[in-house]
């Protein structure tokens, strides 16, 4: 019965990892600089509603732990084991479809998660167009999940119908060992080494990022930026293979990115961006269960040999973001982004005898999302010297709006800025 666990296999992605790119750590990009000289410090908060669904690969909506709700009949008992297999095809050599009428189980699973990272960024002004940053990001994760088996069997009309047979004692037997919740979970999960569906928590340091960006071109109109920077393999949460739901705090990989920028006043008051960020993951050897050729479901944890060693290489991104930004005054700036997402396909190799295919299975995927939000300046107050501190608050709401083979995520942002 774990085949039913197949399409569970990279069930969830969570977008909670920072922007790749250090120096541009702001809720929406931008394509300004700080000054020679200035530091900028950055609290960002982020808390994710719970996410309940995910996007399939048609972009269709579907629970976390949809590939578990099936209907479970009496064949599929019959297939692992032998005893059970003589009887139910008996049966319905006996009466067509009688065997089948011997049990039936609807799987029932349910799950939420919950998602709260933590980021503190520094940046510095180098020169008026250069600018150096670094993004350290903090993750912890809640979930709540279960799993449940409503159960019915015809074993008593069916008894009835075989009385003074030999199939009689057989279907006696059956009835008095009807599996029920606890004992389909054990096949499902624990046999094969994974919990079962359960509230679970965890927390860890995700993937710190390092980054520049130059500033080529800029007037009293235009702005232009290039931005490069690595994400590197720093979370200290690994991914529990045991969960089905654990993501760990990072992907434990290299990763580097190339951004352009061009932004444009139109107005005294209203600017508008855009920017595109290319993301390269570099590959690496990783140890991870992988199902066996031939084999269906999701690999024995319980197996040794189910833990190879393979080539493990994520697909890259390539990320657009268009922006409008409008002043009201000096303080006060509402803005509104959207952003394109693609992702390429991951790709695992390494030694024979392992279904790889099984790992790649629906990794790419694209999403479309939308931001809106408002920016606070005290940066005039403190000019005019009514405001100790030069600072900004940022507040901003993000929507996955449509997607494919990605979470159905939204979540709120809050960045304290201060400049010194």
């Amino acid at each position: 019965m774990i085949q039913t666990l197949r399409k569970v296999h990279g069930l969830t992605s969570i977008v909670f990892i920072s922007s790749l790119l250090a120096s541009s750590a702001d809720a929406h990009k931008t394509s300004s600089l700080l000054p020679t000289g200035i530091f900028r410090a950055r609290v960002v908060n982020v808390f994710g509603e719970p996410v309940v669904n995910k996007f399939d690969q048609n972009g269709d909506r579907q629970e976390l732990l949809a590939p578990l709700e099936r209907t479970v009949g009496a064949s599929t008992l019959a297939a692992s084991k032998p005893e059970l297999k003589t009887l139910y095809d008996s049966l319905n050599s006996f009466e067509p479809n009688l065997g089948d009428d011997l049990f039936s189980a609807q799987l029932l699973a349910d799950a939420k998660i919950n998602f709260h990272q933590i980021t503190t960024a520094l940046e510095y002004g180098l020169t008026d167009r250069v600018s150096l940053g670094v993004i350290v990001p903090f993750v912890q994760i809640t979930g709540s999940s279960s799993f449940d088996a409503k159960v019915s069997s015809k074993s008593a009309s069916i008894k009835n119908k075989v009385m003074g047979t030999l199939l009689e004692n057989g279907v006696t037997q059956f009835e008095s060992q009807i599996p029920g919740r606890d004992a389909l979970a054990a096949g499902l999960f624990t046999a094969n080494g994974y919990e079962i569906p359960g509230d679970f928590q965890y927390a860890g340091l995700g993937d710190i990022e390092i980054g520049a960006v130059v500033q080529p071109y800029k007037n009293g109109t235009f702005l232009t930026a290039i931005q490069t920077g690595f994400r590197l393999p720093t979370s200290t949460h690994k991914k529990d293979y045991a969960n089905l739901l654990d993501q760990g705090t990072g992907d434990e990989q290299l990763d580097f990115a190339f951004e352009a920028g061009f932004d444009a006043k139109v107005t005294s008051r209203l600017t508008t961006g855009f920017h595109s960020r290319y993301t390269f993951q570099f590959g690496r050897n990783a140890e991870m269960p992988v199902l066996k050729t031939g084999k269906s479901g999701l690999p024995d944890l319980k197996d040794p040999t189910s833990f190879v060693v393979v080539d493990r290489n994520l697909g890259d991104v390539f990320e657009n973001e268009a922006y409008l930004d409008y002043t009201i005054n000096k303080t006060w700036s509402p803005y509104v982004a959207y952003t394109y997402t693609m992702r390429g396909a991951d790709r695992y190799s390494g030694p024979s005898g392992y279904d790889y295919n099984s790992l790649m299975e629906n990794t790419a995927g694209r999403s479309h999302s939308l931001m809106v939000g408002m920016t606070i300046s005290t940066i005039p107050a403190y000019a005019a010297k009514t405001i100790p501190v030069p600072m900004k608050i940022d507040a901003s709401y993000t929507k996955v709006l449509n997607a494919t083979n990605d979470t159905d995520a939204a979540y709120g942002r809050l960045d304290l800025i201060v400049f010194f």
